[in-house]
């Protein structure tokens, strides 16, 4: 994971915060290799402080002065100020500042700073200024560099291209970057355009305006957030409040820069093509700091235009995928939007899908024709757990193959969870199904008891076996489990049923699967306690469980009131 950033301040970072962030985010960078990028006109610093050397000595003995002892000259007022103003706006805590110092344009601190794109290169160590005070040498510097959080993709695209660590040169006659080794007769590689080694820099008036909206969107969220109790939710006006200076900003920043909807969507695209850049390079850390950009751009372009993450996610399609991702059971290609952001709610029920289709060809082989389901039924099946607030079923679904084949300490535990659940699911489905039914069905709920047999009942009633599992209920063999007996009545209740009416091999599994299921139910309900060698009961406990789900549904779908 990316070292985290703070967004609050992501627009001008010192130049030793600036090497910090990069190296954290496993990006090499040195100060001199700054200078060498600026001389040769590749990289710039976003802005440049310089002062006389007198405010550098000054500020530089104030180290060791306290300031009511030094000659103060009334000169430096406004680079106080602005010192002042800086330290205010790098405490969100007890001040209220939304723009950074160096963007008030209307202040007489501004012919202190200069962009250095604009400006002759100076050596670096021209701003170096020594100076000797007491019979001691002292250096301190008269100049501050500033970069932006995103030139680290820039720094990123000039080390890949200066593979080996050689130097770059620019060719003024061709107007291309070329390599060499620094040996006095010049060896030339492959020249490339500027544009070509640079990641961003044709889109470097989108990653400025981006950088704007990110740094005033966090400050003007944390601004809001920060007079709430913890756990305290904004209120309505608040939230209003709160989206209306987005809305200005980002109209506001659009228009700074002048940049249009369709120039965030081209932009959009192609940090989308980084992102799946850096996924193929296995740059992890520079990929999800990229992602945390994709996320603000689609932010920003909702502020501005009011397209929902739908609208946006449907205009980027497929765009800078490197190649075709699919779903998991459905295999229909991914936008990549959704490969970005993953819905996890839509990618646990893709895995479900999977082994609900495996459990689903296995049930069909066991059952007769009336009780097989198609994949029109479980389609309508899924459907109707997710109106009713049932969608949980998916989750144990998509966890239970992963846990029993897992090795690790709590997976049997996560076993138990889910097979407690699934029981406890199947009197929720019965229960869900039978008020959702023909009112013949419906007025009968709830039941006058508790219990499978009870709620069972107005559903499976004329069923050919009702009267075999209600005298199995009836006899007690399906209540009354714990620990010593479970295994021996799982085991046993084939044999039983036989004693009470000989069926086809395909209606007892029937009849089997939802005893079954009314012993693990009724286990549940009144033990906590792990019984032994349970993963290697487990499977034909689950398979139990998901096969009476089945087999309820299809006795009970076609009584279903359709919406």
């Amino acid at each position: 994971m990316f070292k985290e950033l703070n967004y609050t301040n992501c627009k001008y970072l010192e130049l030793e915060k600036f090497i910090k962030f990069c190296e954290e985010n496993s990006v090499e960078i040195r100060p001199h290799n700054l200078e060498f990028f600026e001389r040769e006109k590749l990289l710039f610093p976003i802005k440049r402080w310089t002062f006389s050397e007198e405010y550098a000595i000054f500020k530089h003995q104030q180290i060791f002065t306290s300031p009511n002892k030094q000659d103060y000259n009334s000169s430096y007022l406004h680079l106080l100020k602005l010192e002042e103003e800086i330290s205010k706006f790098l405490d969100l805590m007890f001040f209220d500042k939304i723009n950074h110092p160096f963007d008030e344009m209307d202040k007489n601190w501004q012919e202190y700073l200069t962009n250095p794109l604009n400006n002759e290169f100076t050596d670096w160590k021209d701003y170096e200024v020594n100076y000797t005070d007491k019979g001691k040498s002292w250096r301190t510097i008269r100049a501050k560099n500033y970069y932006s959080y995103w030139q680290i993709y820039e720094i990123d695209g000039i080390n890949e291209f200066r593979t080996g660590f050689y130097n770059v040169r620019f060719d003024e006659k061709e107007n291309k970057y070329y390599l060499t080794c620094n040996k006095e007769f010049v060896e030339k590689w492959t020249k490339r355009p500027k544009e070509n080694i640079l990641n961003i820099s044709s889109f470097e008036h989108c990653y400025n305006c981006i950088c704007d909206f990110i740094q005033s969107f966090e400050r003007i969220r944390n601004i809001t957030f920060k007079r709430k109790n913890a756990g305290e939710f904004l209120t309505k006006e608040e939230s209003n409040s709160f989206d209306t200076k987005i809305v200005e900003l980002s109209t506001k920043f659009a228009g700074k820069y002048n940049l249009s909807s369709d120039d965030f969507y081209k932009f959009l695209k192609i940090l989308c093509q980084r992102y799946f850049i850096y996924e193929n390079k296995e740059k992890s850390k520079l990929q999800d700091l990229i992602k945390r950009d994709i996320w603000y751009c689609i932010q920003l372009i909702y502020y501005l235009t009011g397209d929902t993450w739908g609208n946006v996610s449907s205009k980027i399609n497929r765009q800078g995928q490197m190649g075709t991702y699919y779903k998991l059971y459905t295999r229909v290609p991914k936008k990549t939007l959704e490969i970005i952001f993953p819905d996890e709610i839509e990618e646990i029920k893709e895995e479900a899908m999977l082994h609900i289709d495996i459990q689903l060809k296995r049930y069909n082989e066991k059952v007769i024709q009336e009780y097989k389901l198609d994949k029109t039924d479980i389609e309508y099946f899924i459907e109707f757990i997710e109106t009713n607030g049932l969608a949980h079923f998916l989750i144990f679904m998509a966890n239970i193959n992963k846990d029993y084949f897992s090795h690790e300490y709590k997976s049997e535990k996560n076993l138990v969870f889910y097979l407690r659940n699934l029981s406890i699911f199947i009197e929720e489905i019965i229960k869900t199904i039978g008020l959702n039914s023909i009112s013949e069905i419906k007025n009968k709920y709830p039941t006058k008891n508790t219990g499978f047999k009870y709620i069972l009942s107005p559903i499976c009633h004329n069923e050919p076996w009702w009267h075999v599992f209600t005298e199995l209920s009836k006899k007690g063999h399906l209540s009354d489990i714990n620990i010593d007996n479970f295994y021996d009545r799982i085991d046993q209740i084939p044999q039983i049923i036989i004693s009470y009416q000989k069926l086809d091999e395909l209606r007892k599994y029937i009849l089997v699967n939802l005893a079954r299921a009314t012993i693990i139910r009724n286990y549940y309900a009144h033990n906590s306690l792990q019984m032994d060698n349970f993963k290697t009961m487990y499977p034909l406990l689950f398979e139990s469980l998901i096969d009476s789900i089945f087999i309820i549904w299809a006795i009970g779908k076609d009584n279903i009131i359709k919406k």
